[in-house]
């Protein structure tokens, strides 16, 4: 029998040795030396998610084609809100990518509200598209500037950015939209799984298939990546709204690249392949990206991008999606219309009522 005193002995020794190895995650090198696991846990980190210093939100701000600029007003208040407001600011800086063109005032008056600038300049349909009259919208004013919103893949020196349209009012915080990681490659997609499209070319139906050869890459080059946003849904949807299988572009969290930039460049210039860009940048990203393909979008809380917002589920929103500045507009209920402009009123108010 062993005694009382060399047993107490043995029983502390187990146990601080159980708790050095529990308290202190270690492994031992081929020399027998023992090296903590944080090194490897941070870089498992940074391989799904970059470095949380290089987030930012960031939202595009273009020429106005009228008098009135009320997308300018919009980017105040979505500035106002994910930088001071106490309910909604995040951690997180705001960029405003500015089209070349736009009016240095505006500019001016952005980077006082707290934003950062980065100006870029504007990639029209005719920079893109092969044949304009392939596509199915007429170049207006409306649609000239939307295909620049591309250009936030060219953004690297940020590891993820959160691009919020101008017309998006944050109602709750949603920082935690950053804790989407990266995706790798998928299993191979299935061509009959594929977006079908018809080539006017030749009359025929086929299938959306990517040769990467086209875009001077190999497909590791493309990889990790990410695109997530929430499904589109139409005016009269379910709460919550029920999976589409399209995504909305106003709101998106994606990992910059130029390899993935040079690829949209590359099947934008066909717009019979997405949808004859009927919503332009949009149908776009949703072929490049569509959820049977080589890069799967990921779906988020659809509460994140709150499109055709309807007054019962007002509580669950984490933003509306919509311009309701339009007051005199049919399309959303007069709880969002009296969220803005208290927004809007508040944000001036925080500015001193400096609106030039």
């Amino acid at each position: 029998m062993v005694p009382l005193h060399r047993f107490k002995s043995l029983l502390l020794a187990v146990l601080l040795i159980f708790g050095i190895f529990t308290f202190y995650p270690s492994r031992l090198s081929p020399d027998g030396a023992i090296h903590t696991a944080t090194s490897t846990t941070v870089h498992a980190s940074k391989e799904l998610h970059g470095d949380p210093k290089k987030y930012t939100f960031l939202a595009l701000l273009t020429p106005s084609s009228s008098d009135d600029d009320p997308y300018f007003n919009a980017t105040r208040v979505l500035v106002h809100r994910l930088k001071y407001h106490p309910v909604t600011k995040s951690k997180y800086p705001i960029h405003i990518m500015v089209l070349r063109g736009t009016d240095e005032w505006k500019i001016r008056r952005l980077e006082a509200d707290g934003a950062s600038i980065l100006l870029v300049d504007p990639i029209s349909p005719s920079d893109m598209v092969l044949d304009l009259d392939s596509m199915a919208n007429d170049i207006t004013d409306r649609f000239q500037h939307m295909f620049t919103k591309l250009r936030i893949f060219q953004q690297t020196q940020f590891d993820k950015l959160c691009v919020v349209d101008s017309d998006i009012l944050p109602l709750k915080n949603i920082d935690d939209i950053f804790d989407t990681p990266f995706q790798g490659k998928p299993p191979n997609p299935i061509p009959s799984d594929q977006h079908r499209y018809r080539n006017p070319n030749d009359g025929m139906s086929h299938f959306f298939l990517e040769d990467f050869q086209d875009y001077n890459a190999t497909i590791d080059d493309f990889y990790p990546y990410l695109l997530a946003a929430t499904y589109d849904r139409g005016e009269h949807h379910l709460i919550p709204p029920e999976p589409t299988g399209y995504f909305n572009a106003g709101l998106m969290l994606i990992r910059p690249s130029l390899f993935h930039f040079e690829r949209l460049l590359k099947i934008g210039a066909y717009p019979y392949k997405y949808d004859h860009a009927r919503m332009m940048e949009q149908s776009l990203l949703n072929v490049a990206f569509g959820e049977h393909g080589w890069f799967p979008w990921t779906p988020v809380d659809p509460f994140y991008n709150g499109v055709w917002c309807s007054p019962p589920e007002y509580r669950h929103l984490k933003t509306a999606h919509g311009k309701f500045w339009q007051f005199d507009s049919t399309e959303f209920a007069s709880i969002y219309f009296a969220e803005w402009y208290r927004a809007y009123g508040e944000m001036l108010a925080f500015h001193q009522y400096q609106i030039r």
